[in-house]
């Protein structure tokens, strides 16, 4: 989501060829925000979620809104989100809550 709530997925700039995901994650995501009765975390993962891209074990961490690492882009590794969801399990700072991250292309 930007500062206006928009979701990534209605702008029109959205691949068409990914909406059908992009619908079904953000109706489940919807489904947990109004549960109380079960502790949840969401991840959304970054545009980018490079199989192939290296683990560098440092990431940027966000809530509900779109962020972007120090190119403009929206990417992570799998290896970097990986990483991400580990502290999150550590940590517990998003529960009941949307996180993502991004990291840096090597």
């Amino acid at each position: 989501m930007d500062d206006k709530q928009t979701m990534v997925m209605d702008t029109p700039s959205f691949p068409a060829g990914y909406m059908g995901v992009a619908k079904a994650t953000a109706e489940s995501f919807f489904e947990l925000k109004g549960r109380t009765g079960v502790l949840w975390t969401y991840v959304s993962p970054a545009g980018d979620y490079d199989a192939n891209g290296a683990r560098t074990g440092k990431y940027v961490l966000g809530g509900d809104n779109l962020i972007l690492n120090s190119k403009n882009e929206s990417y992570i590794s799998y290896a970097d989100l990986a990483l991400a969801v580990i502290d999150e399990l550590k940590n517990g700072a998003f529960v009941q809550k949307r996180f993502t991250a991004v990291g840096e292309r090597t």
